[in-house]
């Protein structure tokens, strides 16, 4: 088993001296491996979504584990997968109440907004905490993908690749889903996917993404030479090195996150 996470802060972010807004981790036991990869939203609205990112990442690896994994073939069915959306979501939650009880809203993060502005963080104050979600975990035979919101999940086999989804078509205009949204639930998506089928998985934010244009490019230029990176001596820093390059210098400006997985 291989694997790695990184995010690095983009260039913007720097320039503007604010916060990188991504967040990935990994963990790893004789049962299972999970990475995530996890994108707080830009915009003013969001102004606690670096803190969203990470506890959708401890959101996610809390249900993971907590999964019987001799009954991991379960996920196969409608009725499990919603069961595990709706452990994420309120893990998530639970944080973000946490969160907002230790540390309310102070009134200079406020004092932007207007009153319709207001009343949404009023009424709804997790959407201060919105991120997407991109994750996969190693479990037994197979590979577990869970994504809401945008960013990639790509399986590859051999020297060929597939999207582990279809692109939710409710998402438009650039505007993408997120676990803070009041309809999250409907817009998670989970795929189980057998280890014969694929080699491994990488997963990815937005910030990746958009610089190659296309996932043809995408795959191309990035997912199969890093693919043949993991399995050399010193290549894992080779594609920290290189997220380190598109974060800071020739990317879009925008955080960077990737999380690789072979088996």
């Amino acid at each position: 088993m291989r694997y790695l996470t990184k995010t690095s802060r983009g260039f913007s972010h720097i320039r503007e001296n604010t916060v990188c807004q991504d967040f990935s981790a990994s963990y790893h036991d004789e049962n299972m491996t999970i990475l995530t990869c996890c994108d707080g939203h830009g915009g003013k609205l969001y102004f606690r979504s670096d803190r969203g990112s990470k506890f959708a990442s401890d959101a996610i690896i809390e249900c993971i584990k907590a999964i019987d994994v001799n009954k991991i073939n379960l996920l196969k069915q409608k009725e499990f997968q919603d069961k595990l959306k709706l452990q994420i979501l309120c893990a998530w939650n639970r944080l973000v109440e946490d969160d907002i009880s230790k540390h309310p809203f102070k009134d200079e993060e406020l004092e932007q907004f207007n009153e319709d502005k207001l009343f949404i963080i009023k009424n709804r104050p997790e959407v201060a905490y919105g991120t997407t979600i991109n994750a996969v975990a190693y479990i037994d035979k197979y590979f577990l993908c869970i994504r809401i919101g945008d960013g990639g999940v790509v399986l590859f086999k051999d020297n060929k690749f597939a999207l582990a989804y279809e692109d939710d078509d409710e998402s438009v205009a650039n505007i993408t889903n997120s676990i803070c949204e009041e309809r999250a639930f409907d817009h998670f998506q989970i795929a189980l996917i057998n280890k014969r089928e694929v080699d491994g998985v990488l997963i990815c934010t937005d910030g990746l993404l958009v610089p190659y244009q296309s996932y043809g490019n995408f795959v191309k230029y990035f997912v199969l030479p890093s693919k043949r990176k993991m399995y050399k001596q010193n290549g894992q820093h080779l594609i920290e090195l290189l997220i380190e390059r598109i974060a800071k210098k020739i990317g879009v400006g925008d955080d960077v996150s990737v999380g690789i997985i072979l088996k």
